[in-house]
């Protein structure tokens, strides 16, 4: 029940990605870091029980960015605030590690303590991270990638959820499940 209800959120998640980068429909040609098949945000919608079922959940999430100074970023953080606002989700922590992976680890252990259900990151540095979200992954946090995963985490064996947005001659959006 709890991984479906992560499924959801990070759903929730990537719908709200989409929009703030006004993805448009493109041919998807991408594959996950693992090789899954990409899927159309556009295609994805959570019913009304299943929002229903959010909202009544008591859920929180934080968000762990790597860098918060521009406008990318800046959508970014206000579609997740305001899809979780609208799912009653609510928001324990929002960090900026300005590139910086020691900062970000610093971060990720902070909101470890303000126990998430769900924290949505980007890692600053893929390998100089990991240790940290490995142990928010063991706490029970479960984790949703914007862009890149932290090195030595794989769907299946971390509980983590990917979601990357590739910016190229087409705009492309893939989705790894858990």
């Amino acid at each position: 029940m709890k991984k479906k209800l992560v499924g959801m959120l990070a759903t929730a998640t990537l719908l709200t990605m989409a929009l703030a980068g006004n993805v448009q429909a493109a041919e998807i040609r991408s594959v996950g870091p693992d090789g899954e098949a990409a899927v159309d945000a556009s295609t994805i919608e959570l019913t009304d029980d299943q929002i229903a079922q959010i909202k009544e959940g008591g859920y929180t999430a934080a968000i762990c960015l790597h860098y918060g100074g521009n406008d990318w970023s800046t959508s970014q953080q206000k579609g997740l605030e305001d899809t979780f606002g609208e799912l009653g989700i609510e928001i324990v922590a929002v960090t900026d590690a300005n590139f910086s992976a020691e900062t970000q680890v610093s971060n990720i252990e902070t909101v470890m303590a303000k126990k998430p259900d769900i924290l949505v990151s980007i890692p600053t540095d893929a390998t100089a991270t990991a240790d940290a979200y490995k142990q928010a992954a063991a706490a029970g946090i479960k984790i949703v990638f914007m862009d890149q995963r932290a090195d030595g985490l794989e769907a299946g064996k971390a509980l983590y959820l990917q979601i990357t947005m590739v910016m190229d001659m087409h705009q492309e959006l893939f989705l790894e499940m858990l």
